[in-house]
């Protein structure tokens, strides 16, 4: 049995993601283990059928990404504010932000 922890903050993915890529190598998941290169934001599976379904980590993710998630999340609810998505934020900036600033943002 092996138990593992990840927190269910945005601010520690990379950590959720390296924890959870430890334990699934501990219980010798071949086929759906993933490698989490440091700083990459996404973890890499070596089966390419997990990784085709698995989206791009938001820590990875360029202006313009976080700018079409920002129109398209809550059934675009907040497509107002996207044109507005200032030009230095990009998903990295997003991940580390705290709600509060988040909001203020919007």
């Amino acid at each position: 049995v092996v138990l593992a922890t990840v927190s269910p903050g945005a601010t520690a993915t990379e950590h959720s993601l390296h924890t959870l890529a430890t334990v699934s190598a501990m219980c010798g998941l071949d086929g759906k283990s993933a490698d989490v290169k440091e700083g990459a934001g996404q973890a890499e599976f070596k089966s390419k059928e997990l990784q085709a379904r698995v989206p791009t980590h938001p820590n990875g993710w360029s202006h313009e990404e976080a700018k079409e998630w920002i129109a398209t999340v809550a059934d675009g609810r907040f497509a107002e504010h996207a044109a507005a998505f200032p030009a230095a934020f990009d998903g990295k900036r997003l991940c580390r932000m705290p709600p509060i600033q988040f909001a203020q943002l919007i």
